[in-house]
């Protein structure tokens, strides 16, 4: 790799980082409904407002060693994980995808479901003020590509990608009364629409595997009992994550092993 695109990927993964602080103040702020914007960033135990040297990306907790400055309470290690997180995400994006308008949707995508896993973790919900905001995001860079390509025919996949998606968890959701929560309805309409058809498919397959066998590892182990509820979103997060990477050779593989290609 020539000298020029380690550089440029490093600047990539720099504006991850970035990028991933502000998901952590979406992740604490928007669910609690306080302001994204005012007042500054403070440390939760001690509510002291952090200066520019605190907030370093990363840095700032591994030079801390993931403690407040000023009380010295333990910072949550998830700050950390999300900023690398991040930059992991618009590194790889860039290499899978290139820099198009496909790479900076899948990204919006990945970033935003990172954001809604972590507040469903937490909260068990999933607020429909972000959906909304990531289906929007969606509709507008759709349409940009649609003009700048005349990629018109998309959007009945996307459209399809919603119907199917949504319908099934629809389904789910009035059969099993109660078992699967109207957010996770609502976000596989947003996911559909960014995936299509075949994604999302895969990630409705995908997502219940994950979720059944972290169900049933945890009652294996005691640490959950059969009425618990379980936070689906971060499964289907994370079903996206192999599609948008894997997607195509997995579909490329369940076809030639099902003889229904050579």
């Amino acid at each position: 790799m020539h000298l020029y695109a380690i550089v440029f990927y490093f600047f990539f993964f720099v504006l991850g980082l970035a990028v991933g602080s502000f998901l952590n103040v979406v992740i604490y702020r928007f669910p609690r409904e306080y302001s994204l914007v005012s007042p500054s960033s403070a440390c939760t135990s001690c509510g002291h407002h952090l200066s520019v040297g605190d907030l370093f990306p990363l840095f700032s907790y591994l030079f801390l060693r993931g403690k407040c400055r000023y009380c010295g309470a333990k910072v949550s290690p998830r700050y950390f994980l999300v900023e690398l997180i991040t930059g992991i995400f618009f590194v790889i994006i860039s290499l899978f995808e290139g820099f198009n308008l496909e790479a900076a949707a899948f990204l919006f995508l990945l970033c935003l479901l990172l954001v809604i896993s972590l507040i469903d973790i937490e909260f068990r919900r999933i607020p429909n003020m972000l959906l909304l905001i990531g289906l929007g995001v969606g509709v507008i860079l759709k349409l940009i590509d649609s003009f700048i390509h005349g990629n018109w025919e998309a959007w009945g996949d996307a459209g399809l990608g919603m119907l199917i998606g949504g319908g099934i968890m629809l389904l789910i959701f009035i059969v099993g009364r109660g078992g699967m929560g109207a957010g996770d309805f609502k976000l596989m309409l947003m996911i559909g629409f960014f995936v299509g058809i075949q994604g999302v498919i895969l990630v409705i397959f995908l997502g219940f595997i994950m979720g059944g066998v972290y169900a049933v590892a945890m009652l294996l182990l005691k640490r959950l009992n059969r009425k618990a509820p379980v936070p689906f979103g971060p499964f289907l997060s994370l079903a996206v994550l192999v599609d948008i990477f894997w997607g195509a050779q997995i579909w490329t593989w369940y076809l030639k092993m099902s003889g229904l290609v050579e």
